[in-house]
């Protein structure tokens, strides 16, 4: 890692999940933090629900944003811990409408961001929808602006125009500062896109990206026994819409012929994971 920090290309230490590794001062993580700040570069932060003395311990590890928080009460109390907070608007999780009204009063302090887009959302729009969501929402367009576009660059030190004198040109024209359509697209002075289609050349790709090597899965593979016939509880994922957060319960699960079956009644479903690239039992 530090070799790699080395390369002024890579500009930021990016998500330091095992939030436990550093409340507890874990050699590796601290290393890992370590080498980023020794070298002038942050290192942002992933600590869902951290709260109170555990949250200040973790920034003053030296962790400067988190795009995790889930509530409007845990970003302020970050916040005010001296933490950047970027809202996060994924395909998954999807926590502006939590989170947009602090923008009213930290502007400065706060970013967008998506964590994760996938690419038929990423077509329709990106950081310009949240945007428009924020100004519809009676957020100052300037602060919107702020948080979108200087912040960024600003925190990470990315090598993107400011539009000031002797900056590259890079930058976006939208039709107008409420629904925030893209109309064109600058990088570095050359247009590389305009009303929705790239003019970036195409480039072939001449060897497949991913290379599966699995084996044929037999219906067979997938029956969970139960012990003796009989129902034990078994750890049960609840899944939360539109968060990455999950809890947990024990349930015993239907059994039936011998196995443990899903119980469609209680939304309660069998979850196999399936290896891709090798032949191997499914988990």
């Amino acid at each position: 890692m530090e070799k790699l920090l080395d390369d002024p290309e890579i500009r930021y230490l990016s998500e330091m999940m095992n939030f436990p590794g550093a409340l507890q001062e874990d050699p590796e993580v601290m290393k890992k933090i370590q080498a980023a700040l020794s070298r002038g570069k942050p290192v942002d932060g992933h600590a869902p629900g951290l709260r109170g003395q555990d949250a200040r311990t973790y920034i003053s590890r030296g962790i400067s944003t988190d795009h995790e928080c889930f509530t409007l009460e845990e970003a302020a109390e970050k916040l005010s811990y001296g933490m950047k907070i970027i809202i996060r608007e994924g395909s998954a999780a999807r926590n502006f409408d939590a989170l947009y009204p602090l923008l009213h009063q930290h502007a400065h302090m706060m970013m967008f961001g998506s964590d994760d887009k996938h690419p038929d959302e990423l077509v329709l729009s990106h950081i310009n929808a949240l945007c428009a969501r924020a100004v519809a929402g009676g957020v100052d367009v300037f602060k919107v602006l702020q948080a979108a576009c200087l912040n960024p660059v600003l925190h990470y030190g990315l090598p993107v125009g400011l539009l000031r004198d002797g900056d590259p040109a890079d930058f976006i024209l939208v039709e107008d500062l409420r629904q925030f359509r893209v109309l064109q697209t600058w990088i570095n002075g050359t247009m590389v896109a305009e009303n929705g289609k790239s003019l970036i050349p195409s480039v072939p790709v001449t060897l497949a990206p991913n290379k599966f090597s699995c084996n044929r899965v037999d219906p067979s593979y997938l029956r969970l026994p139960a012990p003796n016939g009989a129902a034990y509880p078994k750890p049960v994922i609840e899944a939360l819409d539109g968060q990455l957060i999950t809890l947990k319960s024990n349930l015993k699960p239907l059994v039936q012929d011998g196995c443990n079956v899903p119980d469609l009644a209680h939304d309660v479903l069998k979850l196999v994971v399936i290896n891709r690239y090798k032949p191997a039992p499914p988990a």
